[in-house]
């Protein structure tokens, strides 16, 4: 009896200490470190229960409580840097220090965000919020570093839209789940953040499909689909409606367009920006056409639903400040001196963003932060087109998701704003052909 214990004790001990090293280990680190980043951006771990009614909000209360800081935010960033670390320390030459030689300029605007405190309204806020912007870089790049393999991170991050996915289902039955209009909301603060997550939940959900081998998994990813359909349906959410079908029509497009000029997609990517843009100044300028008319023609509300009022605001308050902007998040939401508040249109002083993710990036860091952002994604895209042929599933997934977070930002801001899904999305779209293409010239 006693031999018999003695000869299965070491086996005891050694289980739960071989358990323990597997739970520590550097990849199931990174891969815990995925799931909580998608929960995050998804308010599964900070549910949003009171229904705001923005059509009752007294200035004062609401200047006063989104500019003071969020302590179970940055408790939770706090801890994600942890995790960031021990993820990506073993490996962090290999890993990180090729993410980080892949695309330099995101670190480079992470590191101008911190920079444009010197400058800003309110100093010590804009230290807060670009330290914090700069703990998010951090965490994604971490995140995709440190995770085992490309296949690996993709699956991590699927699993994270299906927890967040039943999480919001099961929100359905709660009043406190819809907003004042009765759209549904889940657990966020509002309809629009979820419509665009689960937007960005279909596009990703799409765009990985051929990583399903067997048929269960592929009926499973219907499920997945329809699961998030419905919630953007109910969402009323318009303009993800529209760019869930939106989006996958323009990469299509490129795609077409490339194979049959045998030139890459970045090129269309670069110019039809520019010819648009050129288009737009000339019909503007040359032709006279006041841009509201030219809008009437557009969308039968030529106002944008108010936005054009914002943007009006935002270019007079760009006088000044056109180079190196306000600092980072220092123009709304900083306290009693925050410049929206001198807006004439009582709805401005109460908003937290320009409903414009370029406009607002130019009021945060100015056209110098404006470049870095277009050099960024310009860097990213073309990382994406080298691993067309190598990591189809990557090639895809970016550029889906670079092109979401470029026509979301014409009527949304979400470019280095914070813990927006949007942006954390786009970080990991930026970053996921240059661990593709890393991998690839490993096993060479």
């Amino acid at each position: 009896m006693l031999s018999l214990y003695q000869s299965s004790s070491p086996l005891m001990v050694r289980e739960p200490v071989g358990l323990l090293r597997r739970l520590t280990r550097a990849d199931t680190l990174a891969d815990l470190l995925i799931v909580l980043l998608v929960l995050y951006t998804g308010f599964v771990l900070t549910p949003q229960f009171t229904i705001a009614d923005f059509g009752d909000l007294e200035l004062a209360a609401e200047v006063a409580r989104t500019s003071a800081s969020n302590t179970v935010n940055q408790l939770f960033w706090f801890v994600a840097s942890g995790l960031s670390l021990l993820a990506i320390l073993p490996r962090w030459q290999s890993r990180l220090g090729v993410l980080i030689a892949a695309n330099p300029w995101l670190f480079a605007m992470a590191a101008w965000g911190i920079l444009s405190t010197l400058w800003a309204l309110e100093p010590p806020i804009a230290l807060r919020r670009s330290l914090q912007q700069a703990m998010v870089v951090f965490c994604i790049a971490a995140a995709v570093g440190g995770a085992a393999s490309v296949d690996r991170l993709l699956r991590m991050l699927y699993l994270g839209f299906v927890v967040t996915l039943l999480f919001h289902l099961a929100a359905l039955p709660l009043p406190t789940s819809y907003d004042w209009r009765h759209a549904f909301r889940g657990f966020f603060l509002d309809k629009n953040g979820l419509g665009a997550l689960a937007a960005v939940a279909i596009l990703y959900g799409g765009a990985i499909r051929p990583i399903f081998a067997s048929r269960r998994a592929r009926l499973g990813n219907l499920a997945y689909l329809a699961g998030w359909g419905l919630l953007l349906v109910m969402s009323l959410s318009k303009t993800s409606m529209a760019l869930v079908v939106l989006v996958p029509a323009i990469y299509a497009v490129l795609v077409l367009a490339g194979r049959t000029t045998r030139l890459g997609i970045g090129i269309y990517f670069v110019f039809v920006p520019v010819i648009a843009g050129a288009a737009l100044a000339f019909v503007v300028f040359g032709m006279g056409i006041p841009p509201l008319e030219l809008a009437a023609l557009i969308s039968p509300d030529a106002t944008f639903t108010g936005r054009t009022s914002i943007w009006l605001f935002v270019l007079e308050s760009l006088r000044g400040h056109w180079l190196l902007g306000y600092g980072l998040q220092s123009f709304w939401n900083v306290g009693p001196s925050s410049p929206n508040l001198a807006a004439p249109d009582h709805f401005i002083r109460l908003l937290n963003q320009a409903h414009n993710g370029f406009l607002d990036l130019i009021l945060s860091v100015g056209l110098v932060g404006l470049a870095l952002l277009c050099i960024t994604l310009a860097q990213g895209a073309a990382l994406a087109s080298r691993v067309r042929l190598s990591a189809p599933v990557a090639h895809r997934l970016s550029w889906l998701l670079i092109i979401f977070a470029l026509i979301h930002n014409l009527s949304e801001s979400s470019f280095l704003r914070g813990f927006s899904p949007q942006w954390l999305f786009l970080l990991f779209a930026l970053l996921i052909p240059a661990r593709a293409a890393a991998d690839r010239s490993v096993l060479r």
